[in-house]
């Protein structure tokens, strides 16, 4: 499982999410996810939690910062959030992610 300071963790159930986007091949909208997230989406989420710029996102999933830039718009607009700070308290209240 993933950490940062020992504050998050991620959900055991959306591990797995993260490697199973591939860069540049369209994702179906996953039904378990809130909010029909893709995989690729939550992906992103996941790292964006960790407070890590679209480069670094990037860098860390393989994809262009430009390419996580959409798809972090993408979240917003299904989260129904307009920031990362927001998008962050959306992922703990969806038990995405939790303290630990």
């Amino acid at each position: 499982m993933s950490r940062r300071a020992g504050a998050e963790q991620v959900s055991s159930g959306h591990e797995a999410a993260r490697g199973a986007g591939v860069a540049g091949h369209r994702v179906r909208q996953h039904p378990g996810t809130p909010a029909g997230l893709t995989k690729r989406e939550l992906e992103v989420l996941l790292v964006l939690v960790r407070g890590d710029s679209n480069r670094e996102i990037g860098q860390r999933l393989g994809i262009s910062a430009k390419t996580v830039g959409h798809h972090v718009q993408h979240v917003y607009k299904k989260a129904g959030v307009r920031n990362r700070a927001a998008a962050t308290l959306w992922a703990y209240e969806h038990d995405l992610i939790h303290a630990g």
